[in-house]
């Protein structure tokens, strides 16, 4: 049994030797003891996580290709402003709070945040995204207080908000919220909520973007005191630098399909 066994051994060490480059089956941690070293070039190696045929894989291949294609030819990103991919699960902690990297540091005088949440919890102070501070200082926020959805814009002269009540558990939604030019307006699901008076710009705005937890009573820079944690899901955050209107972020995002908001 030894024999045929070693020769099986052998000959595997000696095939992917060749394929793959030098032979490290006995290798030490600091890379002594490589054997059967290959002279050319290896341009690509994938692994599957499935078996397949050549022509499968070729198939698989092709699709790839064309997918990265399109991603490549969607590449001017020049009105994302900030950018936070993914599903974040958070669970009724200030801990599960998400501080967006870049987020202290958007001098916009016009912009469009865009988020997608499913709450678990609608009862209380749920805060989904701040930028905001203690005091006045062009902060904003959106938080969901009592089944209400409570959009907050400030100025130096006070804040204006926008509310729509009926917010429900485990249900999608797609909130939009755009300022500049004197106003902000808001749109949930695709439907406008309201347009408010309000000379906000993130100019001097350098409060941390926060997913999660409302930051109203921080000080300003710093997330030192943090209220309402948030309990559901976030599913993306997007801040552009352009007021837009919902039909326009749709556009945009259809034509910049690497952003998933």
């Amino acid at each position: 049994v030894y024999y045929p066994i070693s020769a099986v051994l052998w000959a595997w060490h000696r095939v992917f030797g060749a394929i793959l480059g030098a032979d490290n089956g006995s290798t030490e941690i600091d890379g002594s003891r490589l054997r059967s070293f290959f002279s050319g070039t290896i341009s690509d190696v994938r692994i599957y996580d499935e078996g397949m045929t050549h022509g499968e894989v070729s198939a698989y291949n092709a699709v790839r290709e064309a997918d990265i294609a399109m991603l490549r030819s969607a590449g001017d990103l020049s009105k994302v402003e900030l950018y936070q991919g993914g599903i974040r699960t958070f669970a009724n902690k200030t801990s599960d709070r998400v501080v967006v990297e870049g987020g202290d540091d958007m001098p916009l005088t016009e912009g469009t945040v865009v988020l997608n949440f499913n709450p678990d919890i609608t009862y209380g102070g749920r805060g989904l995204v701040a930028k905001d501070s203690a005091g006045l200082g062009n902060g904003f926020y959106a938080a969901i207080s009592g089944g209400t959805l409570k959009i907050v814009f400030e100025d130096d002269n006070g804040t204006q908000s926008i509310s729509h009540s009926g917010i429900e558990r485990y249900t999608d939604y797609h909130l939009i919220t755009s300022f500049g030019d004197g106003k902000a307006s808001a749109w949930l699901n695709g439907e406008l909520l309201g347009t408010v008076a309000t000379d906000m710009d993130w100019t001097d705005n350098h409060d941390q973007i926060v997913l999660g937890a409302t930051t109203a009573q921080s000080a300003p820079g710093s997330v030192s005191n943090l209220k309402s944690p948030y309990d559901g899901t976030i599913n993306g955050l997007l801040v552009l630098n352009e007021s837009m209107t919902p039909a326009e972020v749709a556009a945009y995002l259809d034509a910049h399909p690497t952003l998933i908001v």
